[in-house]
């Protein structure tokens, strides 16, 4: 079976580090993403199977950014 990706977007270090370190000690892939436009680059790359985000990066909610990663990867969770 494939190990699965999980995409850490949070703008602040220590979260994304901490969820990093408890993923990955999991077996699972870690990428961490501080910026939209680093997500969205990610997600487009197809390798990304789930993504937590922060409540707000780059002032942008997360809600709201919800729907963009959903059609530009619809299998993203």
């Amino acid at each position: 079976m494939k190990c699965k990706t999980i995409l850490i977007a949070y703008q602040d270090d220590l979260p994304a580090k901490s969820l990093a370190t408890y993923f990955h000690r999991m077996g699972y892939r870690v990428e961490v993403a501080k910026l939209v436009s680093d997500v969205i680059r990610k997600v487009r790359s197809g390798n990304i199977h789930v993504i937590l985000l922060d409540d707000d990066i780059e002032g942008v909610k997360a809600c709201d950014l919800v729907a963009i990663f959903k059609k530009i990867n619809p299998r993203v969770q």
